[in-house]
């Protein structure tokens, strides 16, 4: 994201978050820090808020332990503050290898096209109820001697999906694919045991 993009993203995410502004405006600026400057100009700071902020609530909404949350959804001028031609899916889960991978083969199986990913690393700290405390970039976690957990928020545009059972589907398997990337990467150290 060029600077430019990056002041009138903050810019709007300032006069459009009430209270919350700077916590806000530095999630959407760290969510947008390493997209493609060309695809975040071909949507301008209105979606991308509304994009971020719709992760922001899959994010700020309690997970059980070892398990992602996902949503994957048509969005709605009412509902999520933007429309798109495609569907979108939004991921949280732990940070781990293979993920954005497992994810794009997951919806080029099902017969779709992934348009575009973003994938921002966060630093969160929760609170007692699952809830966001404080979030930031990783390496402003890094910087400050923070030890925060590491999440990983992956969104991707592919092709639309109308009917909302094929949706369904689509999150029952993402679902089933991030479970088998989990299962995968907290065996290895013990599979490697094994072999050695």
């Amino acid at each position: 994201m060029t600077t430019s993009h990056l002041a009138e993203l903050l810019a709007y995410a300032q006069e459009h978050t009430g209270s919350a502004a700077d916590r806000q405006a530095g999630f959407v600026a760290a969510y947008f820090e390493n997209t493609d400057p060309d695809e975040v100009q071909a949507r301008g700071s209105a979606t991308l808020f509304a994009l971020a902020n719709a992760h922001w609530r899959l994010l700020d909404a309690p997970r059980a332990a070892n398990s992602a949350k996902l949503r994957v959804f048509n969005p709605t001028l009412a509902e999520d503050g933007f429309v798109s031609e495609h569907t979108v899916i939004q991921i949280v889960n732990d940070n781990m290898p293979f993920l954005v991978d497992s994810v794009t083969m997951a919806i080029n199986r099902s017969g779709r096209t992934a348009h575009w990913i973003v994938h921002p690393l966060m630093s969160v700290a929760r609170d007692t109820q699952g809830g966001i405390a404080a979030v930031s970039t990783v390496a402003t976690a890094n910087a400050a001697g923070k030890q925060d957990k590491i999440e990983s928020l992956i969104l991707v545009e592919c092709d639309r999906i109308v009917a909302v059972t094929e949706q369904q589907a689509l999150a029952d398997e993402l679902s089933r694919v991030l479970a088998d990337v989990r299962g995968a990467v907290d065996d290895w150290p013990a599979m490697l045991a094994r072999v050695q």
